[in-house]
């Protein structure tokens, strides 16, 4: 794609005083299995969704600002096996499910963001765009066992500031309409978070902790993909 940028001569542009409509949407749905003895068993489930719609103005050709929402929810089960040994230990015992580990988690972001366009002919272009705000999360977990020493539940909250910028790939199959993709991006976080961890076999029962964190990463694959439709009101 930066060589057809680079090397393509047919041009296209988005005007200034264009209003930009839209957003994307991203769902992964995965599944593990693997061998536990002499059975194979289920070893864990994910569940993600996330949208993030976004309006943004044109203040001059192929250049928006505007704002942008973000939300993204998860649940992810994991399931812990022992192997059980008859009395008297003769045989190969079976295969037992000692406890299961459920996590829900819950992410709200808002802020501005800027976005730029590179055509690299009348129908498709590049682009990349920046963004931060403020974000708000939650995360639940718990997990039941048959040895109430392991059973427990977690809850965390808490939120900071972040920023991203993120490349895509944009298809205009008519002039007033794009569909986009991408696939990750650079991103930094902040945020001071509230932990409470509870667990009712020992003493303390619970305890609370509350902590600072940042972090700055790269993400890309199919594991970060996300599809977006696009509308370009007062195009000409």
């Amino acid at each position: 794609m930066l060589v057809l940028a680079s090397a393509s001569t047919a041009q296209g542009q988005i005007a200034a005083g264009t209003m930009m409509l839209g957003g994307s949407v991203g769902y992964i749905q995965q599944s593990t299995e693997g061998a536990v003895g002499n059975t194979n068993e289920k070893l864990s489930e994910l569940w993600q969704f996330n949208v993030s719609p976004t309006a943004a103005y044109f203040l001059v050709d192929n250049l928006a600002v505007g704002l942008n929402l973000g939300y993204s929810g998860s649940t992810g089960t994991l399931y812990n096996y022992i192997r059980a040994v008859p009395i008297g230990g003769t045989g190969s015992g079976v295969t037992v499910l000692q406890d299961v580990s459920e996590l829900r988690s819950y992410n709200l972001r808002v802020g501005p963001i800027a976005r730029y366009y590179q055509f690299v002919g009348e129908k498709a272009a590049l682009f990349g765009q920046l963004g931060g705000g403020y974000q708000a999360n939650r995360m639940e977990g718990e997990t039941t066992s048959a040895d109430p020493l392991y059973v427990s539940s977690e809850l965390v909250t808490g939120g900071g500031f972040f920023a991203q910028l993120m490349p895509g790939f944009a298809f205009f199959p008519t002039h007033k309409l794009a569909l986009e993709v991408t696939l990750g991006g650079f991103g930094y976080q902040r945020q001071t978070q509230k932990a409470t961890f509870t667990q009712p076999a020992m003493v303390p029962a619970s305890n609370v902790r509350e902590y600072t964190a940042s972090s700055f990463g790269a993400s890309f694959g199919l594991s970060s993909l996300q599809l977006g439709a696009v509308f370009y009101l007062g195009r000409k």
